[in-house]
Parts: C-alpha cells; structure tokens; sequence
C-alpha cells in the first residue's frame, strides 16, 4: 500500500510541489538573470528512524510536515504525520547574480503588492493506493463529502478511533487502520480553519499514472470571493477501463489560515494543524494505548529532536577551526528592509576569519544536510530493463525487485544510483551502522548470477516516467565504479570504536556479504579488463556518435570527463585500475576479519567463512600488484607531462561544426545540429591534455604509498591556480585544457569540465589527511598536504555554507569561478558529505 499526502503548490514534477492551480493571484514573475527562491523545501532534523520535520515555504504559505513514529510489535510499530501551515511573513526573497537599480525596483513593486495580498486557502491531499500487485482489497465507506473509512485491507477513518471502525488487514502489514483528525489549532487566538474537505474512489492502472488521474477529478468551488478545489468523481479520468473494486483513495482538505500579523510582531505567524495521519498496528498496540497525536504527538516529538541533536553532536562534532593569518572569502547573503520586511538577498563577498565560518550556521548547515540525506532514503520496488548479449538484442524486465536506498536528488534523481550509493553510505556508517549495512545487502541482492549490479535503479513505471528513455535500458556488460566498497573499508576502521552491539551486526554481515563481494570483483575483473595484463577499460563508449566532441564515460560516473578521442580496446583507464586496487584491498582486509572472527569461535566455520580462508591470499596477493607503484608507472604515468593518465587513440584536434543547410526548398529548414569534425589524425598515447579528477585517483584512493615520488607532482597540480585549484574547491578539470568548460555537444553543458563537485573533493580531503598524517611521508610532503587540506577544507566550508546561506539549498556542483549552485537541487546525496568535512580534530 502507497500513502501520501500533497498539497495544491506550484508546478508539477516536484518531490514536495505537484501543480500550480491559482486563478486568483497568479506566481510572480523572476527577472530572467535572477533565481527566485519564494518556494523551497527541506528537512530541517530527520534521524532516519524515528521522527522528521520538514519545512516548506510556498509563496505564502509556511508548511510544516513532521511525523513520529512508535516501533513495537513484528510489523514497526505505529506513527503519526502532521501537516501544519501557517501565513509567511509578506516578503519576496530575490537571490541575484547581478543585482541592478532596475531589479531593486522592480523587487519594491513586488513588495507592495504583496503586502496587500492576503493569505489564501491551500488544499491538501492524502490519497492511499494498493497496486494491482498488492496482496488484499479495499472497500470506502463515506457520509456526504467526507470519507469516513476505507476497510478490507486498509480502514481509514477522517474522525477520532472508536471500537466501531473495524481494522483491516494485509499481508504485509498486519491488522491496522488509519486514523485522520483534523481542524485544530496551534497559534494563539486561533491558527486558521477548515473550509472544505471532499473524497473519491477509482481505478489507477500504474503509479505513474496517479498525479494526472488525481488532477483530472478537480474542481473549483466559489467561497468568500475566491476558489478552492475539490474532488468530484464524475470528473475522474475512466479512460483505463477500470475493474469494479477502485485501488485508489484520495482525501482532499481545504484550509484557511490565519492573517499575518504587522511586520514588527515579535509573535511568530499564528499556526494551524491542518491534518494529523494515525497508522495504529493491531498488532502491536494494546487498546489502552495513548493516541499519538495532540499534545503526546508534540512530546514524542521534542524527545526525539532532543536526542537527535545529542547524537548529531557526538557523532558529527563541528569543530572551530584555528585563527590563521589566512582568511576565507565567503559568499554572504545581504539582506535588504524595505518596508519593514526583508525582502532581497543580494549576493556578494566578504572576508571571515576562518573560525568565524564555523559558528551556528555550519552546525547548522551540517545538521540540514545529514536530515535531508537521511530523508531522501526511500524503499523501492519494481522491474527494470536490461539488454544482455547473453539473452539476445531486445530489451528485458529485470526483476522485480526491492531496494532500499538513499538517493541524491528528491526532486530531479528520486531513484538509487550504484556509483552515489557508496558516498552515501559514508555519512550512513558515521550515523548508524545497521542502516548503512541494509543499503548495502539491498544493493548486493541486485547482483545477477554473473556478479552484475545495475548502475541505476529504475524500478517501476513511476521511476521510468522520470528517466529519459534512451537511458532506461541498461547493458549487463556496463559496470560503475564500486565504491559500496568506501563504505566497507570506513566500517572496517571504525571497528575499534563500535558498540558490541554494531560490531556484532557487522561481524554476521561480512560473513554473509563476502561471497557476493567476491562475486562481483570476479565480474569486474573478466568483463572490464583492458588488452594488457592488470590494465582496465570502462565498456559503453560510443564510437559511432557524431554529436559528442569526446565520447562519453557515462559507466565511469564521470560522464564527460575527457578519455581517448577515438574508443578502441587498447584503452587503459586509470581511475578504473584505482578502484580495482581498493577492491582488493579491502576484500583483502575483509576477508582477514572474516577468518578472525570464524576463529574466535568453536563451531564450524560455514561455506562464506571457508571462502574467505582460501581467498585471503590472493586478494593480498592482487592488492600488491594493483598498488605496484612501478607498474602503475609503466602503464599510466607521463614523464614529459608529470602526471598520472589515461592512455588510448586520442587527438585533441577535435570541434563541433554545423554543417551547411541542405534543401531547395522555398521555407526555411531548421538548421542541423553541429557534428563532431576532426582536423588532424589521433596518435595512441597518454591523454595528458585532461589533467583533472581523472588524473588525481592514485592519490584520491590512496594506492601511492605515502614515500612516492609521485605524490609532490600531484600536490603541486593540486595547489596551482592555472591548474585544479580554486577559490571554491579542488575543479574537476584543469583550467588550461582544451576541454576546460566546453559542453560536450551543441545541447549539453559541460559537467566534469571545470565544476566543482563535493565527492571527489572529499576523497582529495581525506588522502591529503592521509598522507599528511602518514609518519611514512617526507615531512615537506607531509607539510604540504597538510596545508592542502586546511585550505581546502576552509574553500569547500566557505563555498558550501556561502551557497546554503544564499539560497537554502544543496547543490550537485558548483561554478569553479563564482562558487555559485549549479545543476539539480536540493542536492543531498554526496554534497551531504560537507558533514564529514567539518570534524577535522588536527585544525581546533
């Protein structure tokens, strides 16, 4: 069963925001060269067990969705959601690029306007949905416009529990029922009030077919000069043909709140709960339960916050950072009053101290992305399509099967991705090592009989809706980078420092896990190797592609990142025979562990432990030959250039060309897309013209032991201004490459080329720790790295929190000139990792 709650703001295709349908007062308009902010959403605390609170801040509205939950019984227990709202203060936030006299204007006009502006009613919607592939049925029961229950499998009442609403039943489940209360108010004198609530039942065939069903049963309604919607069923979408039993339910109720009080108020504006959700398990709630809603609702809760942020500040220390001559230019939020309200921020720099950077709001900032990392975990069930050369050409469903999983973007990426996974399970085994550990089972019990893992989980039609369809189907002969194994070593270091009780949990799982592990590095070794001994080649390059100026590496994770012009199996990839070396370090010290743990006990050792006794020998044995620093010499290193590289059939004489307009014809054509032209013949060799993350792995994985002569070469590409260093962050490629920030075809903007990303600079930070803390490191090597890391750590804090100040959110990446956002957002997959960033003990 699916159930959710929504409510009728702004536009459509938005995790927390499905449509906009306001006939009265329309959204205002941005300036073009503005990023308008008046709509954002976050998790504000979440600890991924228990409780969460959400705000919301829609136009004029401030929207609050928290939940609590009450584990017992063999089925989870019990919980409540509550939807609160209440007016926004009358304000219009403008983050400008370009602040001018004219936007300044035009920001007062809006200010007047909006100050005449009442708050207007908002409606909010909670349907249930069983899938056809659900085990049970619902039947509703309703008086008037209200729905009164659902029962069979699910009972649903909109009034308080009473021994006459009967608890339905699922296999799943257990016996429940789901309790709605609403019309109750928080704020003194009153928060607002209840003008209408309507209901329907029908037949939805997919769960991507559920947002334009739903919208297809509204309807306006006229009350006190203004609209509302409601439900009406003759206006339901019946074009699928429905059986006699409806799958869906959906609960819609209108609310007013109360009028924001004069600007100088020291009262925040008045609140009102518009409606608390009760999901009561029979089977694990005695019928003199307290309900868990009103006032023990709000304990619950204020418990729970408080031992969040007691674990939060054990777990993920924010540390002051030393007073240095050196100080950290930071992107500020200026606000500008007028007419009593803050109004505008206007982006600009200014100079901290570096120990005024970490105050409240990097705690603050820490706090927000953790709870959105661990509000964006969701569970996941569906088939996907996979094409293997082993079961022919066309296309098949793979599964079904179930994944739970964080994910990096609840608005634009709402699915599992294998190579973010592993970055994410980082900040999950500082957190809670049992949750890392059923991230990481779900994610090896996607592995086929070969040892193959999809790099992207799109499991459903609803996650299918969501995905371009080119990338829908994905080869079994493509791999990512498996960095599950990050997480795995991160746990095997903090073994010293786990409870009994997390050792215990990891002890059983690395025991169990260890053959699917070993599974998978057979598959990456016989399915990824390149045409030499111990060399590496990504598979799925297009060769044939007259769009792309350098081919695509979509299975590396680095998407564009320059590789060889020209494909061909003489390819070697650095960063794919890095990560192999870290597999094999860390099978090798995983199955170390295992076979210590097997001896510390009488019984017989089982098949996994057995395995690992037989294969501990030869992962140490492949760890010393992929960390050889000679042999990675011989295959990956410049002399001429000093770097690390790739090498292949390459030439960087290479540009996109429109080609001349065919046709004699008296309309004009469209013009054709430019097309990839070469001007001079490729050459193998090593592709030094991409000095860049690519460059950087043997450092970033720690495969260089910490006396290598290599290590100063790196640290100096790493510091230099002309090359990977910026004001914001290590860039993702080096300013004087050809490819520097030039998109990849005529439609799509560079990615890898310049931008700045935060888990690739992570992996820089904690090897620049690595070695500068290694005894076995020269000292100015040492010296160095530790001033690397101490600057780089004030470039990502500054940037990181500047842009979180500036607009509320995090980003996917960020401009490497400007430290500015760039693409999806909120962006709380790796860029969570800024929380890992803060606790560095050797700069307090």
């Amino acid at each position: 069963m699916e159930c959710r709650g929504e409510a009728l703001f702004k536009q459509a295709g938005s995790d927390c925001t499905n449509v906009t349908l306001n006939p009265v007062m329309p959204p205002l308009k941005a300036p073009t060269h503005a990023l308008c902010v008046h709509c954002s959403y976050g998790w504000v605390e979440h600890d991924g067990r228990n409780f969460g609170v959400e705000t919301i801040l829609d136009g004029n509205h401030n929207i609050t969705v928290s939940f609590v939950k009450r584990s017992a019984g063999p089925y989870g227990g019990d919980w409540t959601a509550r939807i609160s709202v209440s007016a926004a203060p009358k304000r219009v936030c403008w983050f400008l690029k370009k602040p001018t006299s004219k936007v300044c204007c035009a920001v007062k006009s809006s200010i007047s306007f909006l100050q005449s502006v009442k708050p207007r009613p908002i409606a909010f919607l909670f349907y249930a949905y069983l899938p056809d592939s659900t085990r049970g049925m619902l039947q509703s029961f309703a008086h008037g416009n209200e729905l009164k229950r659902l029962r069979g499998s699910l009972c649903v009442c909109l009034l308080r529990p009473s021994p006459h609403c009967p608890a339905g039943f699922t296999h799943e489940l257990g016996a429940f029922q789901v309790n709605f209360h609403t019309s109750s108010s928080d704020g003194p004198g009153g928060g607002g009030k209840t003008l209408h609530q309507s209901h329907l039942s029908g037949y939805c065939p997919r769960e991507d077919a559920l947002l334009p069903s739903i919208l297809s049963a509204l309807a306006f309604k006229s009350h006190d000069s203004t609209l509302i919607y409601l439900m009406e069923k003759q206006r339901f979408d019946t074009a699928f043909n429905p059986p006699s039993q409806p799958n869906l339910w959906v609960a819609e109720v209108t609310v007013q709140p109360a009028e924001v009080g004069p600007a100088d108020s020291p009262h925040p504006p008045p609140s009102m709960t518009a409606l608390e959700v009760e999901f009561v398990s029979q089977a694990s709630t005695s019928s003199d339960a307290v309900p868990l809603i009103g006032s023990h609702f709000d304990e619950q809760l204020a418990n729970f916050s408080a031992a969040f942020q007691a674990k939060f500040n054990s777990r993920f220390p924010v540390y002051g950072l030393r007073r240095s001559e050196a100080e950290v230019s930071v992107v500020v939020m200026t606000k500008i009053v007028l007419f009593g309200y803050p109004t505008c921020a206007l982006a600009g720099t200014r100079v901290f101290s570096r120990d005024a950077v970490a105050g409240g709001k990097t705690l603050a900032l820490s706090r927000s992305a953790l709870s959105n990392l661990l509000g964006g975990i969701g569970y996941f069930y569906g088939s996907s399509m996979i094409q293997s050369p082993l079961l022919g050409p066309d296309p098949l469903d793979y599964g079904p099967s179930s994944l739970y999983t964080a994910t990096p973007s609840r608005q634009q990426f709402p699915r599992g991705f294998l190579w973010d996974e592993g970055f994410h399970g980082l900040l999950l085994a500082q957190w809670d090592v049992e949750m890392a550990l059923q991230s990481l089972s779900h994610w090896l019990d996607l592995m086929n009989a070969e040892g193959w893992i999809p790099r992207e989980q799109i499991l459903g039609w609803e996650a299918r809706s969501r995905v371009p369809a080119e990338f829908v189907v994905q080869s079994t002969s493509v791999a990512n980078p498996p960095t599950l194994m990050l997480v795995v070593e991160a746990l095997l270091q903090r073994l010293p420092t786990m409870s009994a009780a997390d050792s215990e949990l990891f002890a059983k799982w690395a025991t169990n896990a260890f053959p699917r592990l070993h599974s998978w590095f057979v598959w990456f070794n016989t399915t990824q190797v390149g045409s030499l001994p111990t060399t590496y080649r990504w598979r799925g390059r297009p060769s044939n592609n007259p769009f792309q100026l350098n081919p695509l590496t979509l299975s590396s994770g680095l998407d564009d990142f320059p590789r060889a012009s020209h494909p061909t199996p003489e390819e070697r990839h650095l960063d794919l025979r890095c990560w192999m070396a870290l597999f094999a370090r860390v099978l090798s010290q995983l199955a170390n562990f295992v076979v210590s743990i097997s001896q510390q006990q009488l019984t017989k050792p089982p098949p996994p432990v057995l395995d690992a006794l037989h294969l501990r020998h030869a992962y140490a044995a492949w760890s010393a030959t992929l960390t050889d620093p000679d042999l990675l010499d011989q295959l990956h290193w410049s002399d001429r250039h000093t770097m690390f590289a790739d090498y292949g059939l390459h030439t960087d004489a290479v540009v996109l060309t429109r080609p001349p307009v065919s046709g004699t014809g008296s309309a004009p054509e469209a013009p054709p897309q430019k097309r990839r032209h070469v001007t001079a013949e490729p050459r193998y060799q090593y592709i030094t013209s991409a000095l860049g993350y690519g460059s950087l792995f043997p450092l970033l994985l720690r495969i260089l032991p910490p006396d290598s002569p290599r290590l100063p070469a790196l640290l100096d590409a790493m510091s230099r201004a002309d090359l990977l260093s910026s004001p914001h962050g290590l860039r993702s490629l080096s300013v004087n490459s050809p490819y520097y920030r030039r998109p990849n075809t005529e439609h799509d903007p560079p990615y890898w080329r310049g931008a700045i990303w935060l888990n690739i600079n992570y992996l820089a930070l904690q090897s620049l720790r690595h070695y500068a803390r290694n005894p076995g490191t020269p000292f100015p090597v040492a010296q160095r790295a530790e001033d690397l890391s101490r600057n780089l750590t004030a470039s990502l804090l500054s940037t990181v929190l500047g842009e979180f100040n500036r607009t509320g959110y995090l980003w996917e990446q960020y401009d490497d000139k400007t430290g500015f956002g760039q693409r999806a957002h909120p962006f709380s997959g790796w860029t969570a990792l800024i929380s890992l960033v803060m606790p560095y003990d050797s700069v307090v």
